[in-house]
């Protein structure tokens, strides 16, 4: 069961392998557009903003279009069939510093590339690794080896530091 973003579009990600060919890295940042609920500036598509679509490479780049593809048609079959209000579908908006906190970057270094509030960046972060286990467990159910080892390891990377300390508050 996939409670902590859009059911329908996380479920056709799944199916269609949107995450198959992507490091553990880059999944969990396309991941990040599912669960990020943060506000997006005017102009920019899904949250992604120019610059940010300037610094994607590679199947990250690929995979983004793939998904708001897939994003677009799940609107519009929505729309016709009135099976979702939703939307919401996706918010890139996280898409680089997620990218970043999965490849070790610390915390105060992602902060001084973002205006998003640290608050909304661990909340992301923590739906996220919320996220990984539900697709872990959609793998397990579907027998898909290596969607399970791609979401332990994304799990893996984004669980560590501040974000995951047991509070903030103890020294």
């Amino acid at each position: 069961e996939i409670q902590f973003c859009n059911e329908l579009l996380a479920t056709e990600m799944i199916f269609r392998g949107v995450l198959a060919d992507l490091a553990p890295q880059e999944a969990i940042a396309l991941m990040s557009a599912l669960v990020f609920q943060g506000g997006s500036s005017s102009g920019e598509s899904y949250g992604l903003s120019e610059t940010d679509e300037r610094e994607l490479e590679g199947p990250l780049r690929t995979k983004v279009q793939v998904l708001v593809a897939l994003a677009e048609e799940l609107k519009e079959k929505s729309s016709q069939e009135e099976i979702c209000e939703s939307d919401d579908y996706l918010n890139f908006g996280l898409l680089l510093p997620t990218h970043e906190w999965a490849r070790g970057l610390p915390f105060s270094d992602i902060m001084e590339k973002t205006e998003v509030m640290e608050g909304t960046i661990v909340r992301t972060v923590i739906r996220l690794e919320e996220t990984c286990r539900e697709f872990k467990d959609a793998a397990r159910v579907m027998g898909d080896p290596h969607l399970l080892k791609l979401m332990e390891d994304a799990s893996f990377l984004i669980k560590r530091d501040v974000i995951f300390a047991a509070s903030l508050y103890v020294t």
